[in-house]
């Protein structure tokens, strides 16, 4: 099984089996992320199933030795870090972040969070995937952010910088860029 390269979406993680390397026993499966807020880096998977069977636990990060596509391949001494039901402070569950509009500090609306991309070689967050609708995104395809937008106002959307809206770069190609590249 080959490691995952690059970025992967959060949704790809979501229901990914994991496994204690060497033994090959199923803990469980990964249910979400745990994001640390201010420094935007993976701090563990939430688990259930299995092991968990009615319960939630995190697995820290450190302990992740390898991801495919198959599953999540954990450390055998992971069971000394376990924690269950965490409460870290200054963190973000990335369930409640998707849907959740950005707009330009001038009003205008640029889209909702349609997913969350990360490193796991360094577990860091490689960005958002930026939706304007599903006609568009079929036409046109998503847009990336690089970076994870903090800045929200009392209503929950994201505030965008005209720095961070600039950086702004079209990610996976819809119909029209896939067409029209094949001519």
């Amino acid at each position: 099984m080959e490691p995952m390269r690059g970025p992967v979406r959060r949704g790809f993680l979501i229901g990914l089996p994991v496994i204690i390397q060497g033994t090959g026993k199923k803990v469980g499966i990964v249910r979400e992320l745990q994001l640390s807020d201010d420094t935007n880096t993976i701090t563990g998977f939430y688990v259930s199933g299995n092991r968990f069977t009615k319960k939630s636990g995190l697995i820290p990060f450190k302990y992740i030795h390898s991801v495919d596509s198959h599953g999540i391949i954990i450390s055998p001494d992971f069971l000394d870090g376990m924690q269950k039901l965490p409460t870290a402070e200054n963190s973000i569950e990335p369930e409640l972040l998707i849907g959740t509009s950005l707009i330009h500090q001038d009003g205008r609306e640029l889209g909702k969070i349609a997913d969350i991309l990360v490193d796991l070689k360094n577990g860091r967050v490689a960005g958002v995937e930026i939706s304007e609708g599903f006609i568009d995104d079929l036409v046109d395809g998503r847009s990336l952010l690089p970076n994870m937008p903090t800045s929200h106002d009392a209503a929950g959307t994201l505030v965008l910088t005209p720095e961070e809206a600039e950086s702004i770069r079209p990610y996976n190609k819809g119909i029209r860029n896939i067409f029209l590249n094949k001519l």
